[in-house]
């Protein structure tokens, strides 16, 4: 525990005591009281008004003391020069005197302090961070760093917020973190979600899955990822850490108190019941109204963010997917492990790559006569990707398998060893929809017989992994989800990777699983609700659906100075019979002057619709390159462009996967050139739109179809929504309902024209 080296108490203007405490780890003395600024302190949270559901949101404290004696001087010529970072930590303490709460802890740095030039007394300004900044330096460590490392949602997080430097301030009984589950998986019947869901580690990327302390991600990285997989923010509030949903304030606004549903834990992963008096703080501040007892100080605004067309997330495979990685153990007649996936699409061009290792021991039996005596042991993989089999001869409709002979032995020996195993198709033909695997493990006498009866009392484990492997997989190296509205609105809201989602192809069950960086809970799918919803989809098509839904209209803002209150980052603050949500505060605490920008919370699912698209690194390093030598005379990208607009070399298009499923739309993009469309999932239809007329005089824009598409998986071709007096070749739409149908259309004078038709 560090020791108060200085501190400062003052009286702010509504009569609350305070104290501010600077710890020095390494000091061994007496406490100074020294005087403080007027402003007692500043609280300041660093919110994104451009990006209002950021996952983490970082708080600092600003605050002067004066240097009047010696000992202070000390602290600042000799002492403060020559500490390592994070020996200096700031608490403040709320009624010091009395109920004695911890407000806010954070560590304070040498460029941080600022000190008058002057004769003493001279002022020194402090600046202090929550230190959720660092945790950019801290490499994400795994808890046994092993294949099955699974640990709760809410571990997770508690074991980052560990490696922040003030945990020190927390006992192992004390409150620590704060939450509400709001997201959790379809049919939950429980109480605590976050406390209940499994987690994988995320992936590295090297194909490696085990490593032995870390798996190549930064610590914030990878709570920023919790935090916008489930909705989430987290900040420092009231001396704890809130893991707050986003749908919290649309909880407040539509009447529901949150007495019950905030659950506390200490930072050793304990529940610490909230005290009834708790309790009622939390139910009673849960809405905060700004009414005739608060004053609005002059300058204060009321302005409006733009609507959103779109919302993009992108989930992060990082290389190859697995499809499942379980284990069996002893020696069964039948299947000794089975997996099916029923709704996910394998793209054409992928590749199965199965791989594993059985531990055997088979006691010695009787000898046969020779050559009966040498037995094998085979591995028979029967893999199904919709309608193709895998099997010795490649791929093919009839059902087959695929026979490895693992080992011989002799019966009158046995056989104690370790085996490895594994095969690698060639690309799969054509799209397929699911996936079914079992494997067998055979004991088999020449000519053919099978002989697995005689050691089923016998050892075995038995461990297998299927991945997908080649130039793509199952939904890429990266998977993009985007949310689209309707409306006419120009707002792109990008909110970068996370390294979290669902299990790409992974049944849970009673097996286990090691789907690198999912969320899952044991007897539920994996399809998921929230306060906001009853409609079952996957994590991030559910996530950027809601935040869409939440801003597809312009949101009313407020900003400006109100005095006699501060609020809390987890408060919803109501207007009048408006209710908003703050995202950048500041409060001077002296004078209990506070500066809050809120929005108003909002929410209409209407017209939305969604996408998954897939993107490979290959893909995305051109792009980038693309972008970064564009501008670059010497050559490279930028001159093959220039060659390209002269004629001097081909140009290509790029290719859109627009990926179709019944009742899906998709709105033509202006970078879009060639639209490649697939179908995934049950029969029926969906929709493209096509951009506005008025912005594509003399564009062209090419369609074309995979074996996927059918009579029965169909897509309809529109003019954009507004545009009411155009058409398609005078038609109101088109269809695509045929394999492999292709079509070049041509926007002039208000219509589209197909200048091109490959019917097949």
């Amino acid at each position: 525990m560090s020791t108060i080296r200085f501190y400062g108490e003052f009286k702010d203007e509504v009569g609350t005591d305070w104290r501010i405490n600077l710890h020095d780890v390494d000091y061994v003395g007496t406490a100074y009281q020294n005087n403080l600024g007027s402003e007692g302190f500043v609280l300041r949270y660093s919110g994104d008004n451009e990006n209002r559901y950021q996952g983490i949101i970082g708080s600092s404290v600003q605050f002067t003391m004066y240097n009047e004696d010696a000992n202070f001087e000390t602290f600042l010529n000799d002492v403060l020069p020559a500490a390592e970072e994070g020996r200096f930590q700031i608490e403040i303490r709320q009624d010091p005197d009395g109920d004695d709460r911890l407000f806010w802890v954070g560590i304070l740095a040498a460029e941080q302090v600022t000190q008058e030039d002057a004769p003493q007394p001279n002022a020194v300004s402090f600046t202090a961070t929550d230190d959720l900044g660092n945790l950019i330096n801290k490499r994400f460590v795994s808890t046994t760093g092993g294949l099955t490392d699974v640990i709760p949602a809410i571990d997770i997080v508690l074991n980052i917020l560990n490696q922040t430097r003030t945990t020190n301030f927390y006992g192992v009984t004390d409150g620590f973190i704060r939450y509400v589950n709001d997201i959790v998986s379809s049919g939950y019947t429980g109480t605590d979600w976050v406390n209940e869901v499994l987690v994988t580690p995320p992936f590295t990327g090297d194909n490696t899955p085990f490593v032995e302390e870390a798996r190549g991600h930064d610590s914030f990285s990878v709570l920023e990822s919790i935090c916008l997989s489930l909705n989430c923010r987290l900040f420092q509030s009231q001396g704890f850490w809130w893991l707050w949903p986003n749908n919290a304030y649309l909880r407040a606004a539509q009447g529901e108190t949150i007495t019950g549903s905030v659950k506390q834990q200490s930072k050793t992963s304990n529940y610490v019941t909230l005290t009834v008096a708790q309790s009622a703080e939390i139910d009673a501040l849960f809405i905060t109204e700004i009414d005739a007892t608060f004053t609005k100080m002059g300058g204060a605004m009321i302005t409006h963010l733009a609507p959103l067309k779109r919302v993009h997330r992108t989930r992060r495979h990082d290389g190859n997917q697995f499809i499942y990685d379980i284990y069996t153990n002893g020696i069964t007649t039948g299947d000794n492990i089975t997996f099916t996936d029923t709704d996910r699409t394998y793209l054409q061009g992928i590749k199965f790559q199965t791989s594993g290792s059985i531990q055997i021991q088979l006691a010695a039996q009787a000898a046969d006569v020779n050559p009966y005596n040498n037995c094998e042991i085979q591995v028979q993989t029967t893999l199904k990707a919709g309608t193709q089999y895998w099997g010795n001869n490649g791929w093919q409709t009839g059902a087959t398998e695929n026979v490895q002979t693992a080992a011989t032995f002799q019966i009158a020996d046995g056989i104690d060893t370790s085996i490895a195993y594994g095969f690698e198709t060639v690309s799969l033909p054509s799209a397929q929809i699911g996936v079914d695997v079992t494997l067998q493990l055979r004991i088999i006498k020449p000519p053919g017989t099978d002989i697995t009866a005689n050691y089923t009392g016998d050892n075995l484990i038995l461990i297998s992994h299927l991945m997908l492997t080649g130039d793509d997989g199952l939904l890429g190296d990266y998977v993009i989800y985007t949310a689209s509205t309707t409306l006419e609105n120009l707002i792109e809201l990008e909110q970068g990777a996370v390294l979290h989602g669902d299990p790409q192809g992974q049944t849970f069950g009673s097996i286990g699983q090691a789907n690198y960086g999912t969320f899952g809970l044991a007897g539920y799918p994996n399809t998921y609700t929230s306060s906001q919803t009853s409609v079952a989809a996957p994590l991030h098509r559910l996530g950027v659906t809601e935040i869409l839904a939440s801003g597809q209209y312009p949101i009313k803002v407020r900003k400006g100075q109100i005095y006699g209150r501060m609020y809390h980052l987890w408060q919803t603050i109501k207007e009048g019979t408006e209710y908003y949500a703050p995202f950048e505060t500041s409060v001077v605490m002296n004078s209990r002057e506070t500066d809050v920008q809120r929005w108003r919370v909002a929410y209409n699912a209407g017209g939305l619709s969604i996408l998954e698209t897939p993107a490979f690194n290959d893909e995305a390093a051109t792009e980038m390159a693309f972008a970064s030598n564009i501008d670059n005379s010497g050559g490279g990208l930028g001159l093959e462009l220039r060659q390209m607009q002269g004629g001097e070399l081909p140009a290509f298009s790029t290719v859109y996967s627009n990926r179709n499923y019944i009742g899906s739309s998709y709105n033509i993009q202006d970078t879009d050139a060639v639209i490649f469309n697939f179908w995934g999932g049950a029969n029926g239809h969906s929709s493209i739109y096509l951009p506005l007329v008025a912005n594509s005089e003399g564009r062209t824009i090419q369609f074309v179809s995979d074996s996927t598409i059918a009579a029965t998986r169909w897509i309809r071709l529109f003019p954009n929504a507004t545009d009411t007096l155009s058409s398609i070749d005078g038609a109101a739409s088109y269809d695509f309902d045929r394999s492999y149908d292709g079509i070049t259309i041509l926007c002039h004078d208000g219509l589209w024209y197909i200048i091109q038709l490959r019917e097949k």
